[in-house]
């Protein structure tokens, strides 16, 4: 019961991502911060409302699977959803060390794979082996160690 709440919250934190970074490219937009004719906004708008929708669907497998008590096949789909997010946002990978092992992490050569999303930041490790170590910490813990390599 507490892995289906867990997953049901992270869930629920990348959904609240997703549509916070499709809000914020529309008021990016709209707002004349960037200069795009109407031909490209619509474009821009079309790609982030199928961007949604592949999130909406991902989650409701995520949902479905956590339902039927398969949590590593939840929290997988739940990774695959905060790539759709990162998509969706465009942000940069907010280190240089793996917040993990401490390794070197060249923000602008992260694969997508190596990259997790935590409180809206992109954070990026140094080995595949790290996003599933990241993956298994608290928020408290993921804090600390994010902490640790930024110093913020």
């Amino acid at each position: 019961m507490r892995k289906n709440l867990w997953i049901a919250m992270a869930a629920a934190g990348v959904f609240a991502l997703g549509c916070t970074a499709l809000a914020q490219h529309g008021k990016k937009h709209h707002s004349g911060a960037t200069h795009m004719s109407k031909s490209e906004s619509s474009k821009a708008h079309a790609e982030h409302a199928k961007q949604l929708a592949e999130l909406k669907k991902l989650l409701g497998e995520a949902k479905a699977a956590a339902d039927a008590g398969d949590a590593k096949k939840a929290s997988r789909i739940i990774a695959q959803a905060q790539d759709v997010v990162e998509k969706m946002s465009g942000g940069a990978v907010v280190n240089t060390k793996c917040p993990i092992m401490g390794g070197k992490v060249d923000p602008a050569t992260v694969p997508a794979n190596l990259t997790r999303t935590f409180q809206g930041k992109k954070v990026g490790f140094c080995c595949g082996g790290c996003p599933s170590q990241w993956d298994k910490l608290s928020d408290e813990e993921k804090a600390k160690k994010l902490a640790a390599v930024t110093g913020q």
